[in-house]
C-alpha cells in the first residue's frame, strides 16, 4: 500500500504539537503559529461574560466596562464562547454604548397625553379646527344623565323595562353606555336589565337577522335615543320590536325641542302638536326627556348674552307645539 494511503493504528494518538506539529515543516506551520499566537496575546471572552450580557439583556445591570476587560478579570477563562457567539456578544455591547452615548430623545411632559384621557383632538386640533365630537368625558356625561333620568322615572312612574334599545346609529353607543350607568348607579338592575340595538340592513349571513345584542322576544323594551324631530325612526324602531316579539315599555331622549310638526298644508303659522304628543298618543307610552327647551333658556342665562337668549326665545315662541 503507498505510504500516503497507509491507516493509523488503532489507539494511536495525534502527533506532537497538535496540528502545528503534524504539518511541522510544511508550508502552514507558520500561518498556524501566526493564528495561535494572536490568539494568545488577545483576551478570550469567557462563560462569565456571556452570562453578564445575558442577564443585562434581561434587565439587571449591565457588566462594568467592555466586554474584553470583563473578561480579562474573569476566572473562567479556559471555557470560551463560539465565535459566532462571541460576534453576537461584540455587537450588543456596541449597541449597548451607542445608546448610552446618544439617547432617543422623548417630547417634553406637557405634550404627551396620557393614555384613555381623549379619544379625538381638541377643538384646536382637529380636523378644519371643527368642533370636536365624541369626546370620552361627554360620552360619560350623557350616559350619566340617561341613566339618572330612567331611575327617577322608575321611581316617580313605575317605569319598568328589561332592555334598552338604541335605534341605529346614535342609539348604538348610548344604550350600551347607558345600561353601565344604570348598573354603576342602581346595582339592583345589574342582574335584570340588558341592551340591544338594531341594523339598518337586516344580516344574511352569521347571526343574521336585524337585532344585535339581547333578545327582544317578550321583554319590556326601553327606546333611547338623541332627538324626536318628526318620530320617524321611533316609529321605525317600535315596529321592529313588536315584530320581534317586544313590548316598547317608553321612550327617553336627551332633549325635548318642544316643537310643533311642519303642517301638512305648509302654512308654519298654525299651531300644532309637537312630535313627542303624537308619540305618546299613538303608542299610549311615556316619552321622558332629560332637559326641554325651557330648561336650555334657563340655563342660558348663567353664561350666554343677552342677544343669544332673545333669539333663542323667538325661536320658541314661533315653533313651540301646543301639547
Amino acid at each position: 500500500m503507498p505510504p500516503r494511503m497507509a491507516l493509523r493504528p488503532a489507539g494511536a494518538g495525534r502527533p506532537a504539537g497538535g496540528v502545528a506539529g503534524g504539518v511541522a515543516g510544511g508550508p502552514t506551520a507558520a500561518c498556524v503559529k501566526r493564528a495561535a499566537a494572536a490568539r494568545a496575546s488577545k483576551p478570550t471572552l469567557g462563560v462569565s461574560v456571556g452570562l453578564q450580557e445575558l442577564s443585562w439583556r434581561a434587565g439587571s445591570a449591565p457588566p462594568p466596562g467592555r466586554p474584553e476587560e470583563t473578561a480579562q478579570a474573569s476566572p473562567l477563562l479556559s471555557s470560551s464562547l463560539p465565535c459566532t457567539r462571541r460576534r453576537t456578544v461584540r455587537r450588543v455591547e456596541s449597541l449597548r454604548r451607542l445608546r448610552a452615548a446618544s439617547p432617543r430623545p422623548r417630547p417634553p411632559v406637557s405634550s404627551r397625553i396620557p393614555r384613555g384621557r381623549r379619544c379625538i383632538p381638541d377643538a384646536e386640533t382637529s380636523h378644519h379646527n371643527r368642533p370636536a365630537k365624541g369626546r370620552c368625558g361627554l360620552a360619560v356625561a350623557i350616559s350619566a344623565a340617561f341613566a339618572q333620568t330612567i331611575i327617577d322615572a322608575q321611581q316617580n312612574t313605575g317605569l319598568d323595562f328589561d332592555i334598552v334599545f338604541g335605534p341605529a346609529y346614535k342609539g348604538i353607543p348610548l344604550c350600551s353606555a347607558i345600561a353601565i350607568k344604570i348598573g354603576e348607579q342602581a346595582p339592583q338592575n345589574l342582574d335584570k336589565i340588558s341592551y340591544s340595538f338594531d341594523r339598518k340592513e337586516a344580516k344574511d349571513h352569521g347571526e343574521g337577522g336585524s337585532i344585535v345584542g339581547a333578545p327582544l322576544k317578550g321583554k319590556k323594551v326601553l327606546i333611547v335615543d338623541d332627538v324626536i324631530t318628526a318620530g320617524t325612526a321611533k316609529r321605525d324602531a317600535i315596529e321592529k320590536i313588536r315584530k320581534e316579539g317586544g313590548v316598547v315599555a317608553g321612550i327617553v331622549v336627551a332633549l325635548d325641542r318642544m316643537e310643533r310638526l311642519p303642517a301638512t298644508d305648509g302654512d308654519d303659522s298654525k299651531p300644532g302638536p309637537s312630535a313627542i304628543g303624537e308619540l305618546r298618543k299613538e303608542y299610549s307610552i311615556p316619552v321622558f326627556a332629560i332637559l326641554t327647551l325651557d330648561d336650555i333658556i334657563e340655563g342660558m342665562q348663567s353664561f350666554a348674552s343677552e342677544d343669544d337668549i332673545k333669539r333663542t326665545k323667538e325661536y320658541r315662541q314661533k315653533y313651540k307645539a301646543i301639547d
